[in-house]
């Protein structure tokens, strides 16, 4: 949405809308249990007050996606690749607004090995979120 303000691309602004309306469709169909936002819209407004001009691989998506979560939520959990610069922006910048998040996030990342290390942490992050949701 934020490439498509900015472009003069009536082909991109027209699929934008029908992504917005598949959005809206599918989050109906699955009444409470959608990720999906109902108001889009207050994603950029989140994006704009928390990342300014930040655009880094989905960066503003992905930082206002934390404070913009399902209320059926108990938390999130977010991926990223161990060497992804935008992941590791954003945990720093993730880490100015922790106090603000609603819900408890684990941040987890990757790097293409096969140890248990990330299958451990979630697994102990859904034990949290069952004492905390009881």
């Amino acid at each position: 949405k934020d490439y498509a303000k900015r472009s003069n691309n009536r082909v991109l602004k027209k699929r934008l809308s029908e992504y917005k309306s598949y959005i809206k469709d599918i989050s109906l169909n699955l009444k409470g249990l959608s990720s999906f936002d109902e108001d889009l819209s207050a994603l950029t407004t989140i994006a704009d007050e928390k990342l300014g001009l930040f655009n880094g691989e989905h960066g503003r998506y992905r930082i206002a996606k934390l404070f913009r979560c399902n209320g059926n939520m108990d938390g999130i959990i977010t991926m990223t690749s161990m060497y992804e610069n935008t992941g590791i922006i954003l945990g720093i910048i993730s880490e100015k607004y922790q106090r603000e998040l609603t819900k408890p996030v684990l941040n987890l990342t990757y790097d293409g090995s096969s140890h248990s290390n990330n299958e451990d942490l979630i697994g102990n992050f859904i034990y949290y979120l069952s004492i905390v949701s009881d």
